[in-house]
């Protein structure tokens, strides 16, 4: 009986640190799709001076994870050219944001 509740006790113990972990976070993601894959990546960029490239997968998404909170310009780019620029993307704490 006694290794039954140190069971039900670990558990909760676990749920408990891992909402705590979960509540402290101070990124985000931004994600999306785009039209043809092929020599296409994302920048993403915020004020601060942060910006990061992702290649864009065979499918055609993109994924830029674990960014710092703040407001973004995420720009396509084909073949180093701009194809589509947008503005004033927000991050959500622990989220993705569709773009």
């Amino acid at each position: 009986m006694n290794r039954s509740i140190q069971k039900r006790a670990l558990a909760l113990a676990l749920v408990v640190a891992m909402g705590s972990v979960h509540a402290q976070s101070t990124s985000g993601s931004i994600v999306g799709s785009v039209g043809q894959s092929s020599g296409t990546s994302v920048l993403v960029e915020n004020n601060s001076g942060f910006s990061r490239e992702v290649p864009v997968d065979a499918r055609g998404r993109y994924t830029a994870g674990n960014l710092p909170l703040g407001t973004y310009k995420v720009t396509v780019k084909r073949d180093g050219a701009v194809v589509e620029t947008r503005e004033n993307v927000a991050i959500t704490v622990g989220a993705n944001t569709d773009v």
